[in-house]
């Protein structure tokens, strides 16, 4: 029976408790999809998860202004979607 992968959603994963929770589940190899305000942030931890193994996907994204949520295309959602499966090769 084949394992299925685990995804996590990590808000705030750019620094403080959400950075280090990232770092922790992508070592039990979650899948961690990295949601933060600063791509470069976000491109640094996702650096370190791939360095150590892990697989990421960043995902720019200010949950301060939650009228944004809407601006969220479905298209920014099925890239996101198709990253996650071509990494674990569902696709």
């Amino acid at each position: 029976m084949a394992m299925k992968k685990r995804i996590a959603l990590i808000t705030g994963a750019t620094r403080g408790i959400g950075k280090e929770i990232s770092l922790a589940l992508a070592k039990e190899d979650i899948h961690v999809i990295l949601l933060g305000r600063t791509i470069g942030a976000l491109e640094e931890i996702s650096d370190k998860i791939h360095l150590n193994g892990g697989n990421a996907t960043c995902v720019q994204f200010d949950l301060s202004d939650l009228n944004k949520i809407y601006d969220l295309s479905q298209d920014d959602l099925l890239l996101c979607l198709y990253q996650i499966l071509s990494i674990h090769k569902y696709l």
